[in-house]
């Protein structure tokens, strides 16, 4: 169980930014199984947070971030939208996803 960056171009010391489609092929080539893959915060208010001098009250966002919420509200309007479609777009925005992975 981890978490790894994905859309966090702030980061100065750091060699890769994995894309969950990476992390996948990198996963299976280790010979492990991807189990389950969660969005963490989303990429804007990492860089919000960051510009901003990381203000104490930012830290909130890593448990509910503003633009997860929006996503989640997006959901509820359309009704027709599944959990997982939910949190596909979420990954697409978030600045780091949640794995867990496990040995075959």
């Amino acid at each position: 169980m981890g978490s790894t960056s994905y859309l966090e171009p702030y980061h100065t010391n750091q060699f890769w930014n994995y894309t969950p489609y990476g992390w996948n092929v990198l996963i299976e080539d280790a010979g492990l199984k991807l189990v389950e893959l969660r969005p963490g915060i989303d990429s804007i208010a990492l860089i919000k947070r960051q510009y901003l001098g990381r203000p104490p009250e930012a830290s909130a966002w890593f448990s509910s971030s503003p633009l997860n919420e929006e996503i989640d509200a997006w959901g509820l309007q359309t009704r027709s939208r599944t959990h997982q479609f939910i949190n596909y777009r979420k990954i697409h925005y978030c600045g780091q996803f949640v794995f867990l992975v496990t040995k075959p």
